[in-house]
């Protein structure tokens, strides 16, 4: 793929690698890679009992592509809980971790869109401050 082109042993030297589906092999998949390639269906089939799966605690960034088609009736709806479940994730760790005095880094969210007219409000359900919005409009 491109992304192993790009980002693989040819190109960065990450291990990249992409979800099946099956719970126990997606866990180890993602316990030794770099960059996991995943639909938002094995994300969320993945991340729901996050609290006891810790290579999903140890994500560091995560890019939601396509995020204009969070009204499209077959994926809209499971990649907006994929979202908000990483936001909520990240929330609560760092929580804990203040709490105990611990180190956190707190799991970056990055959203990637086609072209979309409320681009500031999907920044704004994301978390991300309106220094880190980023939209570069089109002329038709």
């Amino acid at each position: 793929t491109d992304w192993q082109r790009k980002f693989g042993v040819e190109g960065l030297g990450c291990v990249v690698t992409k979800l099946t589906g099956e719970a126990s092999q997606d866990l180890k998949l993602l316990d030794s890679s770099h960059i996991v390639i995943t639909t938002p269906e094995h994300w969320d089939m993945i991340s729901r009992r996050w609290r006891t799966r810790k290579p999903v605690q140890q994500v560091s960034l995560f890019i939601a592509d396509d995020l204009h088609l969070l009204n499209h009736p077959s994926v809209g709806a499971t990649m907006e809980v994929c979202v908000s479940r990483m936001r909520y994730i990240t929330s609560n760790l760092s929580a804990q971790a203040s709490e105990s005095g611990e180190a956190f880094k707190p799991c970056r969210i990055i959203g990637l869109a086609a072209s979309i007219s409320n681009a500031n409000d999907l920044g704004g359900w994301m978390g991300a401050p309106v220094s880190s919005q980023f939209n570069f409009p089109t002329k038709i």
